[in-house]
């Protein structure tokens, strides 16, 4: 009798996150959105996940955020966010490696603004849209992925 045995394991690689300070000004009048009352805010998010190398996954973050008053600053970034595994990955379990939103935020941002959840391999997902002053280092994105993998 021969058996044959799958050395392949399931697994969920499960890795909060927190990036600011990746955007640039890319249109408007300074780096200040300046959020209030009154005011919209529109973002753009997108995110899409890859394997690095044969043991870590990596998530590809592009936002963009426009203040929709006064001189309409705009800032934009793209940032690389390594997910360690730490396991030679064999398959990403999911149907869909990529996620984009786009929203607006009525009145004051100031701080972090959570997302409502829809996107398959994060658990949670937040903006930081304005900040006290130029944003340029305060917007970011930040939340905890979850993504089912094979290994050996």
């Amino acid at each position: 009798m021969i058996t044959v045995t799958n050395t392949e394991k399931p697994m969920t690689v499960t890795q909060p996150f927190a990036v600011q300070s990746f955007t640039n000004l890319i249109g408007g009048g300074d780096e200040d959105v300046n959020s209030k009352n009154g005011r919209t805010t529109e973002y753009e998010l997108s995110i899409v996940i890859s394997k690095l190398g044969s043991t870590n996954l990596n998530a590809e973050a592009t936002l963009r955020v426009k203040e929709v008053a006064a001189n309409y600053t705009e800032l934009k970034g793209v940032t690389n966010i390594t997910i360690p595994v730490n396991k030679n990955i064999t398959a990403i379990d999911l149907d869909v490696l990529s996620y984009s939103k786009t929203g607006t935020v009525e009145g004051a941002t100031s701080g972090w603004v959570t997302l409502d959840q829809d996107c398959p391999f994060l658990s949670s997902l937040k903006v930081c849209l304005d900040g006290d002053g130029p944003d340029r280092g305060t917007v970011g994105i930040a939340g905890t992925f979850e993504i089912p993998i094979h290994y050996r």
